[in-house]
C-alpha cells in the first residue's frame, strides 16, 4: 500500500510539473489572431502534420505566410508559396515564426504611424501601423519591437518589426523675450509709425522741382502769349497804317486827276 501510494504521489507530482512547464510555454504564443500574414525571420521547417514528417520549409523574408490556425499546443497551420507560383498548406510551430518564447507579450498603443518590416533586417516594409491602434507586442531586439496588429478596415491581422518608433514632437511655448524696463509693457505694434512729409527731404525737393516746372511753364506760356499778342497788334497796326495809307494816297490820286480834268475843260 505504501509503494502505491507514493507511485500515486510522484505521478501526481509530475503531471503538475508537466502542466506548469505547458502553461509557461503556451503563454507566449497568441492563439486567437487568425487569420494572420506574416514572414519568417530564419527558415522554418514545414511538416505533413503537427509532430509529423518534415516535407519542406518556409524560406526567410520572401515567401508570405497565410496562418489559419494556431492551437493552443503552438502548432500553427498554414499556406505558403512554392515553385511555380503555387501556395502549398503545411503544419509548422509558431514558436518558429513568432519566437521569443520567455517574452512577455504586452498591448500597446502608438500615437502616430508606425512603418511595419518584415523582419528585424528592416530589409522590406509589409505595411503600416496606425496611429492609435492598439498592437500586441511579442517580441523585441533592441529598440526594435515584433508586433501583431489587426489590418486595416480588414479582418486579417498582421505580424511585423518596428524599426524606429516614431513619436510626436512636444510642443514647447517660445521663451518670453527680454523687454527693456523704460519701454511700453503693453505695446500695440513693434515701431511707431509716424510720416512727416515737411520734414522728409526727399518728398519736399520733388514737390519744389513740381512748382518750379510748373512756374516756368506758366511764365513761358504768359510770356509767349504776350509776345503773340504784341506781334498780332503791332501787325494789325501796321497793316491799319498801310491800309490808310494807301487809301490816302487813292484818294489824293483821285482828286489830283479830278482837278486836272478841271484845268483842261
Amino acid at each position: 500500500m505504501k509503494r502505491c501510494s507514493w507511485k500515486k504521489i510522484l505521478c501526481a507530482g509530475c503531471l503538475g510539473v508537466f502542466t506548469l512547464m505547458s502553461v509557461d510555454a503556451e503563454a507566449g504564443i497568441v492563439t486567437d489572431r487568425v487569420p494572420m500574414l506574416t514572414y519568417a525571420d530564419h527558415t522554418v521547417p514545414t511538416y505533413d502534420k503537427p509532430g509529423g514528417k518534415q516535407r519542406g520549409f518556409i524560406s526567410p523574408n520572401v515567401s508570405l505566410v497565410m496562418i489559419r490556425q494556431i492551437r493552443p499546443d503552438g502548432w500553427a497551420y498554414g499556406s505558403y508559396p512554392i515553385a511555380g507560383g503555387k501556395r502549398i498548406y503545411r503544419w509548422f510551430q509558431m514558436q518558429e515564426l513568432q519566437g521569443y518564447w520567455d517574452f512577455k507579450n504586452y498591448s500597446r498603443t502608438f500615437d502616430c504611424d508606425q512603418v511595419i518590416y518584415r523582419t528585424s533586417a528592416l530589409a522590406a516594409k509589409t505595411g503600416k501601423l496606425l496611429g492609435k491602434q492598439k498592437a500586441v507586442v511579442v517580441g523585441a531586439e533592441g529598440d526594435y519591437l515584433k508586433v501583431i496588429y489587426r489590418v486595416n478596415g480588414g479582418s486579417e491581422w498582421k505580424m511585423g518589426w518596428i524599426g524606429e518608433i516614431v513619436e510626436k514632437e512636444p510642443i514647447t511655448p517660445p521663451d518670453n523675450p527680454e523687454t527693456d524696463s523704460d519701454s511700453d509693457p503693453n505695446p500695440q505694434y513693434p515701431f511707431n509709425i509716424n510720416i512727416n512729409i515737411e520734414n522728409n527731404p526727399n518728398i519736399q525737393n520733388k514737390v519744389d522741382v513740381n512748382n518750379t516746372n510748373t512756374n516756368e511753364n506758366t511764365n513761358a506760356n504768359n510770356n509767349e502769349n504776350q509776345n503773340e499778342n504784341i506781334n498780332e497788334n503791332a501787325n494789325s497796326n501796321e497793316n491799319q497804317n498801310a491800309n490808310s495809307n494807301e487809301n490816302s494816297n487813292k484818294n489824293a490820286n483821285r482828286n489830283e486827276s479830278r482837278n486836272h480834268n478841271t484845268n483842261k475843260g
